[in-house]
């Protein structure tokens, strides 16, 4: 090479024996190293946070729990349990394993769908304490670009209807107005494989979760779920045909607890 040409290199950015790995076996790497968590997400001011969920949720969301009437809240089923120190629970903070990401562009393009594919969301609808008046689903838009909202397969939702009835009578126009807006939000999730519902209402409220009710085979018939679609409503009174209907949803009653409630 003359002194007068410049000199290039090459840098290897991405290990060549993982490169030689088929694809489909980098993948089931990537959602290994990047996701296969269950992450509560929530709005907080201006920004979207995420916590690996605390042993109570888990076991909650896992297990036959959330079918059952309802002794749990959402400030208790997000709270850590009694043999979870304050900085362990700091330290579930979910930051993931996003250094792989910055590897090289190759590995960024293969990876960065199990951030979302792999995940199972867990989110809060209502006046919960943790999420303010802010619906973290109707807000996810504004913090996830829609080709990676597009990849979401696994979603889990506690939904409150308006669990102080001492405000006001009768279900809020707040609240139906969210009623309305994220039913729509969900129906355009295209890649659902695992929706499940949870409706948390007063029993005071039983006349005003009703007209709701009617509307509900109506509003899951717009969502599209490929594997399992479980909602569970607040009481065990209903008109609603139970099992799966028309579409793939299956409508479920709280079952009875045999054991303690908790205070």
């Amino acid at each position: 090479m003359s002194e007068s040409e410049p000199e290039y290199r090459t840098i290897q950015q991405t290990g060549f024996f993982f490169t030689k790995i088929p694809l489909e076996l980098r993948r089931r790497i990537y959602d290994f190293a990047l996701g296969e968590e269950m992450l509560r997400v929530e709005v907080e001011g201006p920004k979207l946070k995420a916590w690996r969920c605390s042993k109570i949720t888990w076991g909650f969301w896992t297990g036959d729990d959330w079918t059952k009437e309802l002794y749990y809240n959402w400030k208790y089923l997000n709270h850590p349990a009694a043999d979870e120190e304050e900085e362990d629970w700091k330290w579930h903070r979910h930051q993931g394993n996003v250094n792989l990401l910055r590897t090289c562009r190759q590995v960024y393009l293969e990876a960065v769908s199990s951030l979302y594919s792999t995940q199972t969301f867990v989110l809060a609808i209502g006046d919960h304490k943790d999420e303010a008046d802010k619906p973290t689903l109707l807000y996810l838009p504004y913090f996830i670009l829609p080709q990676r909202l597009d990849q979401i397969r696994f979603l889990y939702i506690h939904w409150s209807l308006d669990p102080e009835p001492f405000l006001h009578l009768g279900i809020s126009q707040k609240t139906l107005a969210r009623w309305t807006e994220c039913w729509d939000m969900l129906s355009k999730f295209p890649n659902l494989q695992d929706l499940r519902i949870r409706f948390e209402c007063a029993e005071s409220r039983i006349t005003d979760w009703q007209p709701l009710e009617a509307q509900l085979k109506e509003r899951t018939s717009r969502i599209k779920v490929a594997k399992k679609f479980v909602v569970v409503v607040p009481f065990q009174q209903t008109e609603l045909e139970l099992g799966v209907g028309d579409s793939n949803c299956e409508f479920r009653v709280p079952e009875n607890r045999i054991d303690t409630a908790i205070e």
